[in-house]
């Protein structure tokens, strides 16, 4: 059974080479498609939710939208606050009103109530200088997320002078942390792609071979999110499946074709450059077959995450799933096409001093097997010292508090954070 699955994706991988303009080409057409649904993706991101399907607050929840009119709304607070004026200044008391008035004037905005509203002061500090407007929004968690930007931009358009007026609330935190999670990712991503092109390049020695596996992994992203984008016709995404699938679709695309580049140049290194399709075959009869089995067994890990009754991790599962998918799909039509028209200019562009010998290693001469031969001679000794140190690692771990993290610290210099 596993002679035939090589050998099956043997000459798949040979098909791929010698046919590498029709396989860009379709990938071509899908990455098209993907950058278009790109903001689509990320237009359907929302804040986590902490509902659980099936539980009782679920439950409740329901019977509410079902037997009232207005269905249940998220109470939000317009923070009002100065640090030189209080409660009893005429400009502070203008401020309440106008952030008031704001407020009312959105039609996603059903209920207010002004700290005049309120018995004792309730809503008002002691020092006089912090007041509150309570704000019931309605609609469901997107027109809730969509509402608080909107609300806090008509808010900063009547603030007086020395007094500041805040959103704050689950909608606020969590467009606060679709706008920051973005920023951070475009700032993780331009620190950790040079460092991954750094030890690409250590690890083959050319330009040519390094690149190959980043442009995989950035291929991965964009058809990854533009099939999300599709999806979210149907459904919502969490906000953290963007940062999710942006580390593993970037760490295994990455990783993945790192294994297949460096097969591909020994099996070119065995069956000469006279020979492209052949090498690209064996490649992915060995090192693609791998990747299969590597991959496949991270989906069926990933999909038992749909049996917790949460829609966060249900997101989050969908989501990398999809991305190793496509990261699969890639690996076994696009790689090996693209190798196939890259040939022995795989190790185009060597870097001084980084160069490798294509030649085949013997294995029995290498680090690794002298490694293997002094662990076999003592595995006890080495079994135990090994599983000793995880267990003393893991020790921590039965200390560990779970909670849930609604993210007000990511963004405590935002409106709905300082709020």
């Amino acid at each position: 059974m596993r002679t035939n699955a090589q050998s099956a994706l043997q000459r798949w991988g040979m098909w791929c080479a010698t046919h590498a303009r029709w396989v860009v080409l379709g990938w071509g057409v899908v990455l098209t498609a993907a950058a278009l649904l790109l903001p689509r993706f990320a237009e359907s991101l929302s804040g986590s939710s902490i509902a659980v399907s099936g539980s009782e607050s679920a439950r409740t929840e329901q019977l509410l939208e079902q037997e009232f009119d207005r269905g249940v709304t998220e109470d939000a607070i317009i923070v009002i606050a100065s640090e030189r004026l209080t409660m009893r200044d005429s400009e502070f008391q203008r401020a309440i009103s106008e952030a008031a008035q704001a407020a009312d004037d959105d039609p996603g905005v059903t209920s207010i109530s002004d700290p005049w509203d309120a018995p004792s002061g309730e809503q008002v500090s002691e020092d006089g200088r912090t007041a509150q407007v309570l704000v019931g929004l309605t609609g469901d968690e997107r027109e809730r997320q969509e509402l608080a930007p909107r609300l806090q931009t008509a808010l900063d358009a009547v603030q007086v002078d020395d007094v500041t007026a805040s959103l704050t609330g689950s909608s606020a935190l969590n467009a606060a942390v679709v706008e920051q999670q973005d920023s951070d990712i475009a700032r993780a991503e331009s620190i950790g792609l040079p460092i991954a092109l750094v030890v690409l390049l250590v690890a083959f020695g050319t330009l040519v071979a390094a690149g190959l596996p980043l442009l995989l992994g950035v291929l991965t992203l964009v058809t990854a999110f533009g099939a999300l984008g599709a999806l979210s016709f149907v459904t919502s995404f969490d906000v953290f499946v963007q940062a999710v699938v942006t580390m593993l679709g970037l760490a295994l695309g990455i990783d993945y074709c790192l294994f297949v580049v460096t097969r591909f140049r020994e099996e070119l290194a065995r069956v000469g450059p006279s020979n492209i399709p052949e090498a690209v075959g064996r490649t992915l009869a060995t090192a693609g077959n791998a990747v299969l089995f590597s991959g496949s067994t991270v989906l069926i890990s990933v999909s038992g995450l749909f049996l917790v009754q949460a829609p966060v991790f249900r997101s989050m599962s969908l989501g990398v799933m999809v991305a190793v998918a496509i990261m699969l799909a890639l690996s076994t039509t696009l790689l090996p096409a693209l190798l196939g028209v890259l040939g022995r200019r795989i190790d185009s562009l060597k870097v001084p001093g980084l160069a490798r010998s294509r030649a085949p290693v013997d294995i029995e001469k290498s680090w690794w097997a002298r490694w293997t031969r002094a662990v076999l001679r003592r595995p006890v000794v080495i079994g135990g010292a090994t599983g000793a140190a995880l267990i003393l690692a893991a020790v921590p771990a039965l200390g560990l508090k779970l909670g849930f993290d609604v993210g007000a610290d990511a963004v405590s210099e935002s409106p709905a954070g300082a709020g």
